[in-house]
């Protein structure tokens, strides 16, 4: 439940500094957030994912949160990406993964986000080396890919 709360109040301060959303992302019209979602916009992307998560107009799911994060998260959108790497830790959607975790909280940290730093040091100490090794390996890959 503790989670969970500070996991609220965190959407909350970080949705106040997140630049202005996209023209997709806020509509009220759910046909046309998915379409352009769909059709590649980030923040549609994230919004659609939010609504999932909350429930917010259609049927509460983890799993889809999840999916809409991650490819808003692809895209570049550091708020999707810290979610899909809480999603990953706690297990929401999804096998809890600190390996995962930890590699997306390096993507957002490594943009500067010293939150996301905390929260990977903690996921750091919930892994055993080899576990270690490989959020590593996925954390510079993405960096990699991500923050060419």
């Amino acid at each position: 439940m503790r989670t969970n709360l500070a996991f609220g109040a965190l959407i909350v301060c970080l949705a106040a500094l997140y630049p202005g959303p996209s023209p997709g992302a806020g509509a009220t019209d759910l046909p046309t957030l998915r379409q352009t979602a769909h059709d590649g916009d980030a923040a549609a992307q994230y919004e659609l994912g939010d609504r999932y998560y909350r429930g917010r107009d259609l049927e509460q799911s983890y799993a889809e949160a999840l999916r809409w994060y991650r490819r808003a998260a692809e895209r570049g959108h550091m708020m999707a990406q810290y979610l899909v790497g809480v999603m990953f830790a706690n297990g929401e959607g999804v096998s809890q993964d600190y390996v995962e975790g930890y590699a997306w909280m390096s993507l957002v940290a490594r943009q500067g986000d010293s939150h996301a730093a905390e929260l990977k040091e903690q996921y750091r100490a919930r892994m055993n080396p080899a576990q270690l090794d490989r959020a590593r390996e996925k954390a510079a890959a993405l960096q990699e890919r991500l923050l060419r």
